[in-house]
């Protein structure tokens, strides 16, 4: 264990006996889809074995030019929704995010967004607090070799209730060196979650009653807001737990320009934060605080970029905006 951080080895999981490494009845199972037509048939297959239900299983295709959510849907293994109508359903809910807390309508797209807006449905269909809610994302190629759920199963086995919030997955293969040299600055707060060799792994999974309390952000920065807000609630010893992917997780490659995005909008997010004296704190913002933030010049200095049939691309260049939690909106 270093600080924080309880790591699971490969050759852990693989020394113990075979367990039945099953989802619970009261699990609850996300994958944010975009453009994944080709990929999301084989990733629902993988999740009905692992013991996942349709009821159980929700994909959220957001901001989609292909025929995800057909594909999806056809396969009758999960229920599909489509992000945008699902926030178009809630008027009244858009124009709290405007007027309380900044967020325009224009700034509502990306993975965070799609991962806020299932949320919504786990908060209406009432979740129970103690229920997992697993993250997965939908174009893993070798998803039956790396087994992400098995793995989070085990990584919830091995932690044996000491105090463990979330669990993710590591891959030795993954290059993090911007966000963990960003981390690592003197003075950086969240210095501890550089203990984690992967911070922003999608294989993830926590229980619902920290994920409905939780602010995420809109787009590229959710993993770290998950992380940054357990770390201000619980930087205890084994409250992240990492269980170690033997080989390579092979998903689609970003171009180098949406990675530059990425990594940018990320460390941007951390940054509004912790820049100021004293450090504010993502858990404790009044909701004037996030207003100011998300309506920054700074939060808004990108425009959206509309660049057909280039995938990920599609991505707007705006920063992220931080989210309100599902629990103090009080749907």
């Amino acid at each position: 264990m270093t600080n924080a951080v309880l790591h699971i080895t490969n050759e852990q999981m693989i020394s113990n006996p075979p367990l039945l490494l099953k989802p619970e009845d009261r699990d609850r199972l996300i994958i944010p889809a975009k453009n994944e037509q080709t990929s999301i048939g084989g990733t629902l297959a993988y999740c009905a074995l692992k013991g996942f239900t349709p009821k159980q299983i929700i994909v959220m295709v957001n901001g989609s030019n292909d025929k995800t959510f057909d594909v999806a849907e056809n396969t009758g293994l999960a229920t599909v929704y489509r992000q945008e109508a699902i926030l178009a359903e809630r008027p009244d809910l858009l124009r709290r995010l405007k007027d309380e807390y900044g967020v325009v309508d224009a700034r509502l797209h990306g993975k965070g967004t799609a991962m806020f807006a299932a949320c919504l449905i786990l908060e209406a269909t009432e979740t129970p607090p103690d229920a997992r809610v697993f993250f997965l994302d939908a174009d893993i190629d070798n998803i039956a070799e790396v087994d992400p759920i098995g793995r989070n199963i085990f990584g919830w086995l091995m932690a044996n209730g000491n105090g463990t919030r979330i669990v993710k997955l590591a891959s030795q293969n993954r290059h993090n060196e911007g966000i963990l040299g960003f981390l690592g600055i003197p003075g950086n707060p969240y210095r501890g979650i550089g203990a984690l060799q992967w911070p922003l792994c999608g294989q993830v999974s926590l229980r619902w009653d920290d994920l409905r309390q939780m602010r995420l952000s809109t787009g590229y920065a959710v993993e770290m807001a998950m992380l940054m807000d357990l770390w201000e609630r619980y930087a205890s010893p084994g409250a992240f737990c990492e269980v170690e992917i033997h080989g390579e997780l092979r998903d689609r490659p970003d171009s180098d320009r949406v990675m530059t995005v990425m990594f940018r909008n990320i460390m941007a997010f951390m940054a509004r934060l912790i820049t100021d004296d004293p450090v504010r704190r993502l858990t404790e913002l009044d909701p004037s605080e996030m207003l100011k933030i998300n309506t920054s010049v700074e939060a808004a200095m990108w425009t959206p970029v509309d660049e057909p049939n280039q995938g990920n691309a599609l991505e707007s260049h705006r920063l992220d905006a931080i989210l309100p939690s599902v629990a103090e909106l009080k749907l």
